[in-house]
């Protein structure tokens, strides 16, 4: 089916999250001439799950694959509470451990400020790839000194947060988004690299 991702992209909205974008094309490469059906949602969740995706990414995935069948007029084939779930034990699970945790919050103090900031924005917060990709420059609010951000982790019976959480920023980042005005943070990918630099950075100077 050559058209599928042709069509999927043609009903996108302007600033549609790359992320999506992404895992949309991924599928549609993967799905060559296979139809869109039930199967082909099925092998595909498995093809990622092999490749070691976590229930998170998964789910995130069956969303996505979900959109471009609507964008093709295909009937969905699954019904409510048929996809993948996040268990309890991985929607808690740490990605750190608690004695990197500690060593990190010990090293910010022998950082600049500019790396605590960064440090702040990676870790303190708790915020996603996907979910610095959906920020924009309208969730700025300068004069509190925060930043909004719509978190997409489902959370207990697979119902996702709708509210946005406030997320306290220092000053060198009202700088930094000034030199990018109109920016969305995904089409730079300089900030989530540069946060993940300085957390190396710090652990291995510990």
């Amino acid at each position: 089916m050559p058209d599928v991702l042709k069509t999927y992209l043609e009903t996108l909205r302007p600033g549609v999250s790359r992320s999506i974008v992404g895992h949309a094309r991924a599928f549609c490469s993967w799905l060559g001439d296979r139809d869109l059906d039930r199967q082909a949602v099925e092998d595909w969740l498995r093809y990622r799950a092999r490749r070691h995706c976590k229930a998170g990414t998964l789910k995130f995935n069956f969303g996505v694959v979900k959109r471009v069948f609507d964008a093709n007029g295909v009937p969905w084939p699954f019904r409510k509470g048929e996809g993948p779930t996040i268990s309890e034990r991985d929607e808690s699970r740490l990605a750190l451990g608690e004695d990197v945790i500690t060593a990190m919050i010990r090293a910010s103090a022998r950082m600049t400020e500019r790396h605590r900031a960064f440090l702040a924005v990676s870790t303190t917060y708790g915020i996603r790839r996907v979910e610095i990709g959906e920020i924009g420059d309208e969730d700025f609010e300068w004069e509190s000194r925060l930043i909004f951000s719509l978190p997409m982790a489902p959370v207990r019976n697979n119902l996702l947060r709708q509210l946005r959480s406030p997320i306290l920023v220092d000053r060198f980042l009202r700088t930094w988004v000034w030199i990018y005005p109109g920016f969305r943070w995904i089409s730079c990918p300089g900030l989530y690299v540069f946060s993940v630099w300085i957390l190396k950075e710090n652990l291995q100077a510990l």
